[in-house]
């Protein structure tokens, strides 16, 4: 569907994300799926790992080539001088993330 937003005469459309929440909503879950299924059962481990060390305020213990990979994934950001922080991405699927490793062991 073809977006007909148009910012000069700030007549808003319908085909694309900022103007259907929905159509957002959407791409947002299919590209979560894409990257659950990227990812290998280490990776969703250290990427629950740097939650669980985001959460206590504490430096984190996963190995900075896995951090490396978890940005290249879009789950963490490089904040330089050895410091990351949570995405967004992160954020949404960790729940799923928690329910598949729990499923895994």
């Amino acid at each position: 569907m073809a977006c007909n937003c148009d910012l000069r005469t700030k007549l808003v459309g319908d085909g694309c994300s900022i103007c259907n929440p929905a159509l957002a909503a959407d791409l947002n879950a299919e590209h979560q799926t894409e990257v659950l299924a990227q990812m290998s059962e280490e990776e969703k481990r250290a990427a629950l790992r740097f939650c669980e060390t985001c959460d206590d305020d504490e430096g984190y213990d996963v190995p900075r080539l896995m951090m490396k990979r978890l940005e290249a994934l879009g789950l963490v950001g490089d904040k330089k001088f050895g410091r990351f922080e949570q995405t967004d991405l992160l954020l949404d699927i960790r729940e799923t993330l928690e329910a598949t490793v729990a499923a895994a062991t």
